[in-house]
């Protein structure tokens, strides 16, 4: 019997010792992914991601075909315009790593778990309250693929832009954009 209660005082110390403070309550899923989302964006490393230099053709208002691979897009048109510029493309979305303009790794090989032909993307959003000045802009979106898993995940993503200005002009913002951080964050549930 002192056993027992020896383990149960145990485990309620390391329960108490492993839950800390930090991490505050959230009275809604949506206070929950934006405290995630701040935390990626901080945890991660900033790098400049090459675009997509192959062709990228239309194949209607929202598919974009890039080789033998395809993403069906739904967004505004300025959001369209990040698939159809090459700034988020299939082998992307499998491997960000393999994509990093100053890496020695240029295989663009698909990682196993996303080997797929056709992504989903959409249900865009701008996360101005981690916007740090008029020449960035932060998304997340929802990602999934045939075959892949049954809920889409949640992707994190950075634009900067040199020739951005404080009018908030989505072409002149593109102009001079580059992708600086993409990541994977969590599954929807």
């Amino acid at each position: 019997m002192k056993i027992v209660i020896l383990i149960g005082i145990l485990c309620c110390s390391f329960n108490g010792y492993c839950q800390k403070d930090s991490i505050p309550k959230f009275e809604t899923s949506g206070e929950q992914e934006d405290y995630w989302a701040k935390k990626t964006f901080q945890a991660g490393e900033k790098m400049k991601y090459e675009k997509y230099n192959g062709v990228v053709k239309k194949v209607n208002a929202t598919t974009y075909k890039y080789g033998s691979q395809v993403i069906n897009v739904s967004g505004t048109e300025a959001i369209k315009q990040l698939f159809s510029l090459g700034f988020i493309y299939p082998s992307l979305i499998a491997s960000p790593s393999d994509h990093i303009a100053s890496s020695p790794n240029k295989e663009h090989s698909l990682n196993d778990t996303f080997r797929a032909d056709t992504f989903y993307v959409g249900n865009f959003e701008e996360l101005k309250f981690l916007e740090e000045s008029p020449k960035m802009k932060r998304f997340t979106c929802w990602v999934q693929w045939k075959g892949g898993l049954a809920n889409p995940l949640v992707f994190l993503f950075e634009l900067e832009s040199e020739s951005a200005d404080k009018t908030g002009n989505w072409k002149d913002f593109i102009k001079g954009a580059s992708l600086t951080f993409f990541k994977q964050g969590w599954v929807i549930i």
